[in-house]
């Protein structure tokens, strides 16, 4: 079940603000509600791939989970016709790269990164310098992206209030996806469980927001395969469990609205949702264009800002 976090007034933010830079820990201020409160949230810092690490506390169970929150991109693939001397050659006449360069690309129905590159590359650059916000009934941090050469930008909003302390608010505002290098994107954004955290390739989501049905990473022959073949509608719920001996913890995603998403696919311990595509090319499955909507004014691609919640708990 979704918790809506409770309306956030502009005066009820930024009682307390503080940058958070490695290697100095800000001084938070603790309020009467926070001291009678079991659960907490707490940066712990970064990681060398673009994670900003939180620490989530639950006394009441005994729960401590570590996770990190970026972003991700996976690079399209584009289909391509063989040369003059090749064109009409059948399918078995082909070399396996030829084969693979020919199938269809990615476009508005079909999701296939390129599979020479098939991994996720991380999307933008971390700015270190976290701005934390504390008010009466929120706690927020606020996490850029930027990379000025590639032109790479988000905000990620990251909000803990002590009236809902079961559900972590993540805000992702993600600025129009770059193609000035005529390569389409998928972005995702990507959470990594620490401390451990032991997946097993097995994950649950929604079967269209009704009940959790378990999903099983399957391997297929090629890696940009795999990638593409464990992708599930997420409409409204994602989950992981710990499977070690001495753990019963759980981890719920929940998105606001439908994505492709995955778990424990492209790294171990992940959740990854498809949170805006910019294609240039068609898949011809009946649109007939490429996904490539771009702002009324001019052909600086759309701002895609999406809302999620997690919650962690020992079942």
């Amino acid at each position: 079940m979704v918790i809506n976090s409770p309306n956030i007034l502009p005066d009820q933010i930024a009682l307390v603000k503080v940058i958070f830079t490695p290697g100095k820990e800000p001084e938070k201020p603790v309020l009467a509600q926070q001291q009678a409160s079991k659960m907490s949230l707490d940066i712990e810092g970064f990681t060398n791939e673009g994670h900003v690490l939180f620490k989530y506390s639950n006394t009441d169970q005994g729960l401590d989970q570590t996770f990190g929150i970026n972003l991700k991109k996976y690079l399209s693939h584009t289909e391509l016709k063989a040369g003059p001397n090749r064109i009409f050659l059948e399918p078995w006449e082909m070399t396996a790269e030829e084969r693979a360069d020919a199938e269809k690309g990615d476009g508005p129905y079909i999701f296939k990164p390129e599979w020479r590159t098939p991994k996720a590359y991380t999307f933008s650059k971390l700015n270190q310098e976290v701005v934390y916000e504390k008010g009466q009934n929120i706690e927020q941090w606020t996490v850029l992206f930027d990379d000025a050469e590639k032109s790479e930008k988000a905000i990620v909003k990251v909000r803990f209030s002590p009236l809902t302390p079961e559900i972590i608010e993540f805000v992702v505002e993600l600025n129009p996806v770059p193609v000035d290098d005529n390569q389409g994107k998928d972005i995702m954004v990507n959470w990594k469980m620490f401390n451990g955290f032991n997946a097993n390739k097995t994950f649950w989501s929604d079967s269209n927001g009704l009940e959790m049905q378990e999903r099983n990473i399957r391997k297929l022959p090629r890696e940009d395969e795999t990638i593409a073949g464990n992708m599930y509608p997420i409409t409204s719920a994602i989950a992981l469990r710990d499977f070690r001996n001495n753990s019963n913890t759980q981890v719920t995603l929940m998105n606001d609205r439908s994505q492709a998403g995955s778990a424990d696919l492209s790294d171990t311990a992940t959740i990854e949702l498809m949170q805006h595509r910019r294609v240039l090319n068609d898949d011809d499955k009946g649109v007939s264009e490429p996904l490539n909507e771009t702002d009324s004014s001019d052909d600086i691609g759309i701002k895609v800002h999406a809302r999620y919640y997690m919650q962690i708990f020992d079942t």
